[in-house]
């Protein structure tokens, strides 16, 4: 039984993944974003996950809520439920197909919430929905961890660093102001701003594009199983983020120098 190494098998594999990924007459439908490729009765299909070892990373890509900063969603979904007099999961059901709209920037917070006040025939100024939301957005997220800082700096000596956030225009802006995305500059990807939303395969090709990166160099983290599918379905290994010192324990493994 032959053992092949597994930097050898991998740097094999991110070579015809190169070919792959940049040749558009041997990839027929690059819309897909996979790797799948039929030739001379030959069939690839190649996967990576969080079990396999990056060939070199050279990008590191960090969702921002529940990763960087904590997530606070369920709190200000409850808040708003509250102050128009509806359950949680009410609001939920009916704002689903808006929220996807104002993650990707087609509408704003604002019109989100004057669109649901119509809905629900309650006259009530939408601003104050808006300035709950923010409100509630501030209470919780006052500043990066410090102890998270230091990661993405140390992190920064090695590698070239992004965050990657599923968020609303009014947000963004609210974060841009408050300096979070700054120790991410030059590469900070928002849904809002990119016209997409995780875990839509074109938005992980969009951040590999303007990064001039290859998957099989790129590393993502964030604390969504869907989005961690959505990057491995494009060959990027990914870590599924719980805490700091299981962010520590998966760098260690895979060998990724944060000090």
């Amino acid at each position: 039984m032959t053992v092949i190494n597994q930097k050898v098998f991998l740097k094999t594999i991110n070579n015809i993944c190169s070919i792959l990924f940049n040749n558009k007459k041997l990839l027929e439908n690059k819309k897909k974003l996979n790797f799948n490729y039929f030739s001379s009765h030959i069939f690839l299909k190649i996967t990576y996950s969080s079990n396999f070892m990056p060939l070199e990373t050279k990008l590191i890509i960090f969702d921002v809520g529940g990763v960087v900063v904590p997530e606070c969603g369920d709190v200000i979904r409850r808040q708003i439920a509250k102050l128009i007099g509806i359950s949680t999961q009410n609001l939920c059901e009916l704002s689903q197909q808006s929220s996807e709209e104002t993650i990707s920037g087609k509408k704003t917070l604002l019109q989100f919430y004057s669109e649901l006040l119509k809905q629900l025939e309650i006259e009530r100024d939408p601003h104050i929905l808006l300035n709950t939301h923010l409100d509630t957005y501030k209470q919780y997220i006052q500043e990066l961890n410090p102890y998270t800082l230091r990661i993405i700096n140390n992190l920064k000596k090695h590698y070239n660093i992004a965050c990657l956030t599923n968020t609303e225009h009014e947000i963004a802006q609210l974060n841009r102001e408050r300096g979070l995305f700054e120790v991410f500059e030059p590469y900070v990807f928002l849904s809002c701003k990119m016209g997409l939303r995780k875990p839509q395969p074109e938005i992980y090709q969009k951040v590999l594009d303007e990064t001039k990166s290859n998957p099989t160099e790129s590393m993502f983290i964030d604390d969504s199983q869907e989005y961690i599918t959505g990057a491995e379905k494009l060959g990027i290994p990914s870590i599924l983020f719980s805490n700091l010192l299981q962010l520590y324990k998966e760098f260690k493994r895979l060998e990724v120098d944060y000090n």
